[in-house]
């Protein structure tokens, strides 16, 4: 069975049911449904993601000494014993968390609190207690401050130790705040120093082209290093390229309920193919796949379906069988 390292970015999601698809406006008192209480952000999405589809997963990532923390640990917990092992817990911060406003029909908006996720470091990552693994991804250095303070040399060094253990390497992305200090970061230089550790970064369309201040982000990731790159497109699907080829993988049509999470999901899929033998290709199709049970749900994991049932419904044959 692979194994695959998840770290970076983890917080405390809550979803209230909006149902309303007109848009709130100031000083507005809005009718709410229930709430959803969930983990969020790259360690869990993926991470919980990648464990539902049966992948052996270590989730690393900062939270607090306080009630949040403590509602991570139990819903980590709930997918598995022990799978809190690797998580390092402080008092110099609350723990974060994200307020998800999802209406019918409209886009989503992020009350976003990036708590003990700023204080996240090297000391974070000891590859020497971590388990012997097969990949090591890494999602949201935008919301980490250490990872992009001093030019990205901490984010830059997390990399290339995992390069140094023989791991495949994954980065992702999100959008910076333009008003504040991350929308601030010379993210072309950081990247330039990351992306030589990285085999394949895979943030959404709108992240890459922001982060790299190019309209061809792709092609200026490659030259900063990257190996390959994977975009996420939205409703235009995922596109892959290494410079030499590129390959699109349109979406999978489904009911959707919420979108929360569906980038992780769409990441989380394409590890499980690339892990389990799948080319290019098939892992893109399984990538979306699993992106689209994601999009059945208004949370980032409970729409994850088991990989014998993605893969039957989606009609993906084993290796084996190219």
């Amino acid at each position: 069975m692979s194994r695959v390292i998840v770290a970076g970015h983890l917080c405390l999601d809550i979803i209230p049911e909006i149902l309303t698809s007109t848009p709130i406006e100031p000083g507005q008192l809005v009718d709410t449904g229930p709430s959803i209480l969930s983990t969020g952000g790259a360690v869990s999405n993926v991470g919980l993601a990648l464990k539902k589809l049966g992948v052996d997963v270590a989730l690393v990532a900062k939270i607090g000494e306080d009630a949040f923390g403590d509602a991570i640990t139990r819903f980590v917990c709930g997918y598995g014993d022990g799978l809190d092992g690797h998580l390092s817990r402080t008092n110099a911060a609350q723990t974060s968390y994200s307020i998800v406003i999802s209406q019918p029909g409209r886009d989503r908006t992020f009350l976003h609190h990036p708590g003990c996720n700023h204080f996240f470091g090297t000391e974070d990552v000891d590859f020497n207690k971590l388990p012997s693994s097969d990949w090591f991804h890494f999602g949201y250095p935008p919301l980490m401050q250490r990872m992009f303070t001093d030019g990205g040399d901490e984010l830059a060094d997390i990399f290339s130790r995992a390069k140094q253990k023989g791991l495949t390497t994954s980065l992702d992305m999100s959008l910076p705040d333009s008003a504040g200090e991350s929308g601030r970061a010379k993210w072309p230089q950081i990247l330039a120093k990351v992306l030589p550790h990285v085999d394949f970064f895979m943030p959404s369309e709108e992240e890459a082209a922001l982060v790299t201040g190019s309209n061809e982000p792709a092609q200026r990731a490659l030259e900063w290093g990257a190996k390959n790159v994977v975009l996420k497109c939205g409703d235009d699907g995922l596109r892959w390229t290494d410079g030499t080829t590129a390959l699109n993988q349109p979406v999978f049509p489904v009911e959707i309920v919420g979108t929360t999470g569906s980038g992780d999901a769409t990441i989380a899929g394409f590890i499980y193919g690339m892990t389990n033998g799948y080319t290019i290709e098939e892992s893109m199709k399984i990538a979306c796949a699993v992106g689209a049970c994601c999009c059945e749900a208004a949370d980032a994991v409970s729409g994850i379906q088991s990989w014998e049932t993605t893969q039957t419904r989606f009609a993906i044959p084993q290796p084996s069988e190219r």
